[in-house]
């Protein structure tokens, strides 16, 4: 949540002073330079939703010795940034992920030096979103069939072999060749969710990239969707270096592509496309997926 916090970081700059809180204690300005001021507030918060959590924090005092009040929020791990806050004797944060948070409350005399800080701490606890059952024929790979393979070239540097309770693609040459497997599904319009277990030996110059479209893949030819890759891999991000092994759920440690939820328009044929390649020899390392998911946001 950044909001604009110049004007009361240049005060406290100006007036040569520190802030030090812990939560919900408050701390008094100096006596000598003016009346003590009050900065405990209360909280108020919506239900929570998928979508986030409202909360409202109102001072519990507006004296006349109150110049002005400060409020700002700290990240889900209780991080303040730089910047961000709000004027005002109310406030109101919004917190879109779970988490624990925290307020800070600042109010200033008119005399210099004169402030006080109340800090509380927000446990933020969103629902899980409910999910239809999963669409996916043979998640675990159970019956080969349900998957169709196909090369993103003309070369097979780079294949996928069923086993059989997985799918594993090997291979790769300076050609950088790509192979795939998809199923497809007759879809509602809506929301849905992909996930799936990858594991990797580690892999160099390669690439992996999930899609759910309503383009068709053909055999022979790539995939060129790379702009609508929901979740995906890559050795040529810095974040996202699988060329070091990994094993894992792809949703969480995916580094490419828009995440989930997919949005599907219209209700249509759509395919779930799955596709890997690389540009160095054998540059696909035993990239392996299981218990594919495809599921509708209820």
């Amino acid at each position: 949540m950044k909001i604009k916090n110049s004007i009361f970081i240049a005060a406290f700059v100006a007036l040569g002073f520190a802030v030090a809180c812990s939560p919900d204690e408050v701390s008094g300005g100096n006596p000598t330079t003016g009346p003590e001021l009050d900065a405990a507030f209360t909280t108020t918060s919506t239900e929570p939703t998928e979508q986030g959590q409202t909360v409202t924090a109102t001072a519990s005092s507006n004296d006349d010795n109150i110049h002005y009040h400060m409020w700002i929020a700290s990240n889900a791990n209780g991080e303040y940034a730089n910047t961000g806050g709000q004027r005002g004797t109310t406030a109101t944060f919004t917190f879109n992920e779970g988490g624990t948070y925290k307020i800070k409350h600042t109010v200033a005399g008119y005399v210099g030096g004169n402030i006080a800080v109340s800090e509380k701490t927000i446990v933020v606890d969103l629902p899980l979103p409910e999910f239809g059952p999963n669409l996916v024929q043979s998640p675990n790979f159970e019956t080969a069939s349900d998957w169709t393979i196909f090369h993103t070239g003309a070369n097979t540097d780079v294949n996928w072999t069923i086993n059989e309770n997985s799918a594993t693609a090997n291979g790769g040459s300076d050609s950088y060749p790509g192979a795939g497997i998809y199923q497809a599904f007759e879809l509602e319009e809506g929301e849905y969710m992909i996930d799936m277990h990858i594991s990797g030996d580690g892999s160099s110059l390669s690439w992996f990239r999930v899609y759910l479209d309503a383009e068709v893949p053909v055999d022979g030819s790539d995939y060129s969707q790379d702009e609508k890759t929901v979740l995906g891999l890559s050795t040529w991000e810095a974040n996202c270096a699988n060329n070091n092994a990994f094993d894992g759920q792809l949703a969480e440690i995916q580094c490419v592509g828009t995440g989930n939820p997919v949005t599907i328009p219209s209700a249509g044929t759509y395919y779930l496309v799955i596709k890997t390649g690389s540009g160095a020899a054998n540059g696909v390392n035993n990239i392996t997926i299981s218990d594919v998911n495809l599921k509708k946001v209820l």
